[in-house]
């Protein structure tokens, strides 16, 4: 009768323990889930920012975009100078490929020579 009431008893125990291990396990689980999760979400962002700054690097150190046909920069100096610069300060190849020449002319006001990848003066800033 004693080992009846024992085993009763034990039986009780592993029935009231079983949803309380399943719970347990599912309360672990969804934890482990929750950090699991953050974790990986992270680790994207983390990814995502250092992809960031491997293009970015690349974006700072392109050229920017412009034709490769047309004159070259001794070509706009050669126009600009036609044009009446004299003296050469700045020299610049713009995103459209147009060369801006800057320099004074004669009487030496500062000129501006806008020329394009023809060869064809587009305008003259002085001041």
């Amino acid at each position: 009768m004693l080992i009846h009431k024992l085993a009763f008893f034990a039986g009780a125990l592993v029935v009231l323990a079983a949803p309380v291990a399943q719970a347990y396990d599912q309360t672990g689980s969804g934890a482990d889930s929750i950090v699991s999760d953050t974790y990986n979400n992270q680790r994207a962002l983390d990814e995502q920012a250092q992809n960031r700054a491997y293009q970015d690097q690349f974006r700072m150190e392109r050229r920017p975009m412009v034709r490769t046909v047309g004159i070259s920069r001794n070509d706009a100096v050669d126009i600009a100078r036609a044009h009446g610069v004299s003296d050469i300060r700045a020299v610049r190849l713009l995103r459209d490929g147009d060369w801006m020449v800057r320099g004074n002319n004669a009487r030496g006001a500062t000129v501006a020579v806008r020329v394009d990848p023809r060869g064809d003066v587009l305008g003259m800033r002085r001041g």
